[in-house]
C-alpha cells in the first residue's frame, strides 16, 4: 500500500517500563496496516506494540532511519527489553539505527524478507520514471549497485537475530530474472546475514510475507527463545 503522507509518529511510550515492547517497521511503499497481523498477535502474546507509521516514499533511507526510527528507539530505554520486527525496508533502517546506537535493553530482532544485499528487481523497478516518483528516494537506494543503501551499512551484529524468507513468487517477471528459490523481490541469498542467529523459509511471497501464519508463529517463537521453531525446508520451498 503507497503510504506519500504519513506524518511523524506522536505516540508516546506511557505503557509500563517492566514489559517487553516490540516496535514494528513496515517496507518501502507500505504502511502500518500492513504490520497489523503482527500487532494484533504480538499483543496477544503479552508484548507491548508500537506499529510505527513513517513516510517511507517521501525521503532517503536515512533520513528515515534518522528521523522517524532512532527517536522512536530511544523512546523505549526504560522498557524491560526492546525488540524490533521489520519487513523488508525496515530490516535495513533497523540495521542502520542499531549500528549507530545499540539500547541497552536490546532484545531480539526479527526481520521479514530484508533485502540485506540489496535487491535485484529494485534494481530494475529504479530505472522506471512513473515507479521512481511513486516510491520516492529510497527506491533510488534499494538496488544492488554502490549506491545501495543496503552495501553502505556495517556487516557485524552484536544483537540476536532472527531472518525469515519467503519461497513463493507471483510476479512472472521476477520467475525470469531472479535464481530459485525466491520471493518475487529477493532471491534467499540476498536476505542473509553472516552474523544472523537463525534462519527460516516461509511458503509466501514478499508482500504476504509479514501477515502469513506461519510468519506469526515463527516471530513469537524466536522473541520467546531466541530460535525459530524447526520446520523441514523441503515443505517450505514450494516452487510457484
Amino acid at each position: 500500500m503507497l503510504n506519500f503522507f504519513a506524518e511523524p509518529d506522536t505516540k508516546d511510550a506511557t505503557e509500563t517500563t517492566l514489559q517487553e515492547q516490540v516496535i514494528l517497521l513496515h517496507g518501502l511503499a507500505e504502511s502500518a496496516l500492513h504490520m497489523q497481523a503482527l500487532e494484533w498477535d504480538l499483543r496477544a502474546a503479552g508484548y507491548g506494540v508500537r506499529n510505527l507509521d513513517y513516510p517511507s516514499t517521501r525521503f532517503d533511507p536515512q533520513t528515515l532511519a534518522e528521523n522517524y526510527i532512532r527517536p522512536v528507539i530511544r523512546e523505549y530505554a526504560s522498557a524491560a527489553k526492546l525488540h524490533v520486527v521489520t519487513h523488508s525496508l525496515g530490516g535495513l533502517l533497523a540495521r542502520y539505527c542499531l549500528q549507530q546506537e545499540r539500547p541497552a535493553n536490546m532484545g531480539r530482532v526479527v526481520m521479514h524478507a530484508p533485502g540485506n544485499h540489496g535487491s535485484p528487481m529494485l534494481e530494475l523497478h529504479r530505472r522506471v520514471p512513473l515507479l521512481q516518483a511513486l516510491m520516492g528516494p529510497s527506491l533510488m537506494a534499494s538496488g544492488v549497485g554502490d549506491e545501495s543503501f543496503a552495501h553502505q551499512l556495517t556487516t557485524e551484529i552484536d544483537y540476536e537475530l532472527g531472518i525469515l524468507a519467503g519461497t513463493v513468487s507471483t510476479d512472472p517477471l521476477a520467475n525470469l530474472v531472479l535464481q530459485w528459490p525466491h520471493d518475487g523481490k529477493l532471491q534467499i541469498e540476498d536476505t542473509r546475514l553472516d552474523g544472523m542467529t537463525d534462519f527460516a523459509l516461509i511458503p509466501a511471497s514478499h508482500d504476504v510475507i509479514s501477515f502469513h501464519p506461519l510468519s506469526l508463529w515463527q516471530t513469537r517463537h524466536f522473541l520467546k527463545t531466541g530460535r525459530f521453531a524447526y520446520m523441514s525446508n523441503a515443505f517450505l520451498e514450494a516452487r510457484p
